[in-house]
């Protein structure tokens, strides 16, 4: 192999349909929430820099008869089969190539990205997005917010050779757009802690990453590993999510209340929807809150990788809908709530595509859920109660959208409650 070549810098990125220029069309997640979705059978196995020159290859198991197209992302297109070459002329910036196979009534696209050199990860810094998150270089002391929960052991801080891919400031600034997003998605209706300052602390116990709500600073904590390559913005903003949620809302906070076997329904359901709506208010914002069309590219490959994991919880659940429960019984190893509370989050989600926009179903959706009080703290940790568990969301998110979505919850075998759906509903205007 020739000592220039190159195959560690082209990151290929298989993705369901072309992506189009960011910021000159709408980014949707529909094609990868779609449960009936043909088969993807295009992919391209190997991409190759030799100089200005790309080889690239590949398979389709459909074996169509009709030439690949290549979109080579500097404005020359080929037909041809793989293995296919060609040659660049600038070579200091990153192109996306796709390759598009033909079969008659349909079409299948996968995308690769071809870097010359490594991500060069930017953005402009806008004077309405306040500094809410830090990854801090010091120390930071955590204390408790709530009696009884107390900060893991041994967290420290990343220092700049641990954040390899992606720059400190990077990172910290995508965190700020997400939660200055997160914050308008509440209603703004979170504790002060939670509202004006973050942290994002290492810890080696685990892999990945984890939120710590109860903590001043608020704060979530990452496994050295998971900031040291190419960061999952897309988890990020989920445990940011819980953070918020967690400390909404402000007089009344879900967390402390809705913890214990029965957490995931809403932390975990609204944490999933938080993410993605984030994501997708990103994407289709003009100007993207200042990230660069490269950094946009990587929280849209997130995005589409964890609403592929809703998507497969959620076919799961269809399958045997006899699963449902929002008990996670300690005596078992695995999530037993998993498959029902990513339903709730892919229904919010498959009507949001359906309404080209999240943000005004999530606010009204929140504005219910926000009348949370004690009252409903005792019926939603009552063991037996799955019906109230059930019609709180149920009826979230029929407020949010405006529909009555009980028949079909009934459906899915979701317990919702006549009664207490009228109860719910007559909370809010």
């Amino acid at each position: 192999m020739p000592s220039n070549t190159n195959t560690l810098l082209a990151l290929v990125v298989a993705l369901a349909v072309t992506p189009t220029s960011l910021g000159q069309a709408r980014f949707s997640f529909a094609p990868y929430l779609r449960l009936g979705a043909p088969a993807h059978t295009l992919s391209i196995g190997d991409v190759r820099i030799e100089g200005r020159t790309v080889r690239v290859n590949g398979a389709d198991s459909a074996r169509p008869t009709t030439p690949f197209r290549f979109d080579w992302g500097d404005g020359q297109r080929t037909e041809g089969w793989f293995p296919a070459t060609h040659e660049y002329e600038r070579i200091d910036r990153s192109y996306v190539l796709s390759v598009t196979a033909r079969y008659g009534d349909r079409t299948d696209t996968v995308t690769a990205d071809i870097r010359f050199a490594p991500a060069r990860y930017t953005y402009t810094r806008l004077p309405t997005i306040p500094r809410r998150v830090s990854i801090p270089r010091e120390g930071t002391a955590l204390g408790s917010t709530m009696p009884g929960y107390e900060p893991p052991p041994a967290l420290a801080c990343f220092v700049d050779s641990e954040l390899k891919a992606v720059p400190r400031d990077v990172i910290e600034y995508v965190l700020d757009v997400g939660h200055h997003i997160e914050m308008d998605l509440c209603n703004a209706d979170v504790t002060p802690k939670a509202a004006t300052r973050q942290v994002v602390l290492k810890q080696t116990q685990f892999g990945g990453c984890g939120a710590l709500w109860f903590t001043d600073p608020v704060s979530f904590v990452c496994h050295p590993s998971y900031l040291s390559n190419e960061v999952d913005f897309s988890s990020l903003l989920h445990e940011m999510a819980h953070n918020l949620t967690l400390n909404s809302p402000a007089n009344y906070r879900f967390g402390g209340k809705t913890d214990g076997p029965m957490n995931a329904i809403v932390s975990e359901t609204l944490a999933n929807i938080f993410q993605h709506a984030t994501i997708h208010i990103i994407l289709n914002t003009e100007g993207h809150f200042g990230l660069s069309d490269e950094l946009c590219r990587r929280v849209q490959e997130c995005g589409i990788r964890s609403v592929g994991v809703i998507r497969e919880a959620h076919r799961k659940y269809v399958a045997d809908p006899r699963q449902y429960t929002t008990y996670n019984d300690p005596a078992t190893p695995h999530d037993d709530a998993f498959n029902t509370f990513m339903t709730v989050a892919y229904v919010f989600c498959d009507l949001a595509e359906k309404r080209g926009e999240y943000r005004t179903p999530l606010k009204r959706m929140m504005r219910l859920m926000q009348t949370f009080s004690p009252s409903d703290h005792r019926r939603f940790q009552q063991r037996e109660n799955e019906p109230f568990r059930a019609t709180f969301l149920v009826a979230a998110l029929s407020y949010g959208f405006d529909t009555d979505l009980r028949e079909r919850f009934r459906k899915l075998n979701f317990p919702a409650s006549n009664e207490i759906y009228a109860e719910l509903q007559a909370r809010v205007p």
